[in-house]
């Protein structure tokens, strides 16, 4: 019993099977100082013909108490184990969400100030050059920057539903970072580019 629940006790096999009473000694010496199970009978009170089934029946009883109990308490480790993991994996959320919020607001307001120092040149050329570089901001930069607010989206409220089966409190992200703040930054973007093309026609239109 003992080699089947814990086999790093002792080697089974280093047993002799002819020594009864030292192989009987050894696992309640094992039992008793490893796993805290009392030494109710002696080897000899075991190896006999007719031993007393009541108090072998007391004896093996305490094993199968302790290895149940090893058992649930290993269970409750895992568990422990568990939660333990998935708030980690929580936390490395949250840290991902604040960087990718930050790195997105950053260029939503570096994209701004770009788009903003534009001296209208009134020349085709200059018009032009100034519309490539648009054109390069609407199909080119904007599109994988979008993805990533979808993302940071995502990811929020995957971490607040993870939060919510661990009955967590809410994530309310730093100052700054939340996902309304994001929402407002990239519509304000949109509504500053909207107007710039319309800018940009009514320059088209006066050259």
């Amino acid at each position: 019993m003992i080699h089947a629940h814990r086999p790093d006790l002792f080697m089974y096999e280093s047993l002799v099977p002819t020594r009864h009473i030292d192989n009987l000694n050894h696992a309640f010496d094992v039992a008793e100082n490893d796993l805290g199970i009392p030494r109710l009978l002696d080897a000899e009170d075991i190896d006999t013909a007719k031993p007393d089934e009541k108090s072998v029946l007391t004896y093996v009883a305490s094993y199968y108490h302790t290895f149940a109990r090893m058992k649930n308490e290993m269970k409750g480790g895992r568990r422990i184990a568990n939660i333990m993991t998935q708030i980690m994996t929580v936390d490395k959320a949250k840290t991902n969400y604040e960087t990718l919020a930050s790195e997105l607001l950053d260029w939503i307001k570096e994209t701004i100030q770009k788009l903003n120092d534009r001296t209208f040149p009134n020349t085709p050329e200059g018009v032009q050059a100034d519309l490539s570089t648009f054109k390069k901001y609407r199909t080119v930069e904007k599109p994988p920057r979008y993805n990533q607010k979808s993302d940071l989206l995502a990811t929020f409220f995957n971490i607040n539903s993870r939060l919510k089966e661990l009955n967590q409190s809410v994530y309310i992200p730093a100052e700054g970072l939340t996902v309304q703040e994001v929402e407002r930054a990239w519509e304000g973007m949109r509504e500053y580019c909207f107007e710039l093309r319309i800018r940009f026609r009514e320059v088209g239109m006066l050259i």
